[in-house]
């Protein structure tokens, strides 16, 4: 029902008027653990903030549907979503961006120490609370987590190569 909501301002050309449906229906997906559905969803509020030149809101719709795939496990994803989002030159100078670039170099290196640094950052601070109160808490206990488990996993590989070598 957000959805077609959403749909119905969208064509009208009054976006700015769907923020909040836009928010409501990601958070109704997060309850629903409709990660992908909640991440498309801060997608095209960002589309919708960028017809609106409301770039604060773009921004921090990008970050939220980054952080999203990362909570769902698909980093793949998540940097996919991280190039297109860094293709708008809003999103490239920001804030979001930059705590974006710094997470995914985390969640890739395993760094816990730096991804709980990322979650107490401004930009993460400030994220719209649906993202935030959602998925935004629990995100980071499991990014920390796959974190953690990932590090050590690539180093038991690396002392297991040593030994067999």
């Amino acid at each position: 029902m957000y959805d077609e909501a959403c749909s119905v301002i969208e064509e009208d050309g009054k976006e700015q008027m769907a923020f909040d449906l836009y928010r409501a229906a990601a958070a109704l997906y997060i309850k629903m653990e409709k990660y992908l559905d909640a991440a498309a969803l801060f997608l095209r509020l960002g589309l919708a903030a960028d017809k609106c030149n409301a770039i604060n809101s773009q921004c921090k719709a990008y970050l939220s549907a980054i952080i999203i795939y990362l909570y769902a496990h698909d980093f793949q994803q998540a940097q996919e979503c991280y190039n297109d989002c860094s293709e708008v030159q809003a999103f490239l100078n920001s804030d979001q961006n930059r705590c974006a670039t710094k997470l995914l170099s985390a969640y890739e290196e395993g760094d816990a120490e730096e991804i709980k640094h990322i979650a107490q950052s401004s930009a993460f601070n400030h994220l719209d609370h649906v993202a935030k109160s959602q998925v935004g808490e629990k995100i980071m206990v499991k990014v920390v987590f796959i974190s953690i488990s990932m590090l050590l996993l690539s180093r038991s590989f690396v002392h297991q190569s040593l030994v067999l070598a």
